[in-house]
Order: C-alpha cells, then sequence, then structure tokens
C-alpha cells in the first residue's frame, strides 16, 4: 500500500509483478481511481476543482523499494551468536596451520645456514673425528661462521616427544639434555654442541629457543651429526638413551647387565600412533625430505601433530 499525498493506493499483484514502466489495466485503474465526485461550488469555498486521477502508468515498485525494512534484535544476535561459533571451531585449526608454517620456515633457514658451514669443515679440517680437540675447534668454526651467536642462560626442564606428550628420555645425542651451554643466535635459534665417542660430533637445534613451546621433539626441537670422515651434517634416525628402571636389554660396558640404569640404542621414531618416549627424535630426516611420517601424500608440516 502507497501513500500518495492523503490517499491510500493498494499496489496490486499485477503491478508488483510487471516491470517498473507497467500498463495500467482498466480493471485495476477503477479500482484504484473512483470516478471523481462533482467539485464543490465557489460559494463553498473551494476556488477550483483538484484532480486525484492517476497516470496511465504507475511504478509500485519503485515505491515499495523506498519502504523501510530492517531486522530485529533478536535476529541480529541470533546472526552473530552463529558466527561465533563458526569461529570458535575454524579459529584453532588456523593458528595451528600458521605455527606449523612459521616452525618450517625456521627449521628450513637453520638447515640451509648449517648444511652450507659444515660443506666448509673438509677445507679446514680434513677429516671431522671424534677427539676432543677437532670436536672444539668444529665447535668454534661452526659458531664464527654463525657471527658468535651468544651465550644462552636457559636450560631445559622438560621435553615433549612428537605427538606432544611429556617425556623424560634422557637422549645421549640431545645436546641440550647432556649440557647446559648452548647459544642463541640472532634469530633466536638455540645450538647446542656435544660428543659423542662412537657417533662423533652432534648439533642440536631449537629453532624457536628453549623458552618457546612446544619445546617438542620434531616440532622444534631436531638433531644432527657430523659425519667423522667426509664431515657432512645428516639427521639422526636412531640413538642411545638412558634406560629407565622397566628397560632390558640395556648396556653399560664390561659386558655386565645393566638393565634399568645402562644405556640402549633405540630405533628411530617418528609418529603419532608411538607411545615411545624417544617418539620423534628421529623425525629430522623426515623434515628435511618435507615427508608425513603417517600420510606420504601430505607434507611434513602440514601433518604435525
Amino acid at each position: 500500500m502507497i501513500n500518495e499525498g492523503k490517499r491510500e493506493i493498494t499496489c496490486h499483484a499485477e503491478l508488483v509483478s510487471a516491470s517498473h514502466d507497467t500498463e495500467i489495466p482498466k480493471q485495476v485503474r477503477n479500482d484504484m481511481n473512483p470516478s471523481p465526485q462533482p467539485s464543490p461550488t465557489r460559494g463553498e469555498g473551494v476556488s477550483s476543482r483538484v484532480d486525484f486521477s492517476l497516470p496511465e502508468k504507475l511504478d509500485c515498485r519503485a515505491s515499495l523499494a523506498m519502504t523501510k525494512v530492517a531486522f530485529t534484535l533478536a535476529e541480529v544476535l541470533i546472526t552473530l551468536g552463529i558466527i561465533g561459533i563458526v569461529a570458535a571451531m575454524t579459529m584453532p585449526a588456523v593458528i595451528g596451520k600458521i605455527k606449523h608454517k612459521q616452525l618450517e620456515a625456521r627449521f628450513k633457514k637453520t638447515y640451509s645456514v648449517l648444511s652450507q658451514i659444515t660443506m666448509e669443515l673438509p677445507m679446514q679440517f680434513g677429516t671431522c673425528n671424534s677427539d676432543v680437540r677437532t670436536h672444539y675447534q668444529l665447535n668454534d668454526f661452526v659458531l664464527s661462521k654463525l657471527n658468535n651467536p651468544k651465550l644462552s642462560t636457559v636450560s631445559y626442564d622438560s621435553f615433549n616427544t612428537y605427538n606432544l606428550k611429556p617425556t623424560t628420555a634422557l637422549m645421549h645425542n640431545n645436546c641440550f639434555s647432556e649440557t647446559n651451554t648452548s647459544y642463541l643466535t640472532s634469530d633466536g635459534t638455540a645450538i647446542a654442541f656435544c660428543l659423542n665417542w662412537t657417533q662423533g660430533n652432534m648439533i642440536s637445534i631449537d629453532i624457536n629457543g628453549p623458552q618457546n613451546k612446544p619445546n617438542a621433539f620434531g616440532h622444534d626441537l631436531f638433531f644432527f651429526g657430523i659425519d667423522k670422515e667426509t664431515c657432512k651434517l645428516y639427521p639422526f634416525t636412531a640413538q642411545w638413551r638412558t634406560c629407565t628402571a622397566e628397560d632390558t636389554g640395556c648396556a653399560g660396558g664390561g659386558g655386565s647387565n645393566f638393565d634399568g640404569f645402562g644405556f640402549k640404542w633405540t630405533a628411530g621414531n617418528c609418529s603419532k600412533s608411538s607411545n615411545a618416549i624417544e617418539n620423534g627424535f628421529a623425525c629430522t630426516q623426515k623434515a628435511i625430505s618435507n615427508t608425513c611420517p603417517d600420510d606420504n601424500s601430505k607434507s611434513y608440516w602440514d601433518c604435525l601433530p
């Protein structure tokens, strides 16, 4: 219904459904424009006749479009509630992906830098054997190439496995667990060196530093060795760890039984389904190849737990 001055005009269905410039049917015009009444005489105070007749064409659709439409408060609140629920469901996944991409970028950068530095080792030392003198010389050389990062005063209270479970495993090529001496580069990466008489020189990296979580094997903690003959940087796929009270098959030297307190050589573990306390220590090779441990169709960083 449209207000035309002081008259109310009903827009018939024929008008609303038609185009803007609609020829008004005769019947509709008769309904909307009844026969005019005789005009009053001059004596009654009206000087002329007023014509209220409608035009041959009427734009009802344009008039209806000018009608004000608004949402009720209840409709607005319901809409906001739905948006909030959707955001709550999707935001954790989005934030997780962003964090994984950040870890990926930092790992690739640190691995690239260390690979380039270790390529220079044969020219400096010939071989990278496991004697103490060579060990400290290697450390000093690598640190000099990293622009002498500052000594870190932060140590690790605990570590987490690949599937983010707390672990008490003391890994003997996790240089962070064997010494409090680590170094922080300008971008916050922590680097620690250690020496194993069997495996030689080792480097552990924490790509976002000890103060940033999750401090988990295969997430921000990765472990490398330096080949004793070629000096090439390689990822660890297996490792010694201190035996727990429940462990058997432990070694300690002299052929004696050291179950429960010796050392145990463990195969590499890197899987969401593994409950091993060293799970994730062998993930470095997967991160380098960018291959998901549990699904070869995905990238390493897209499938982090």
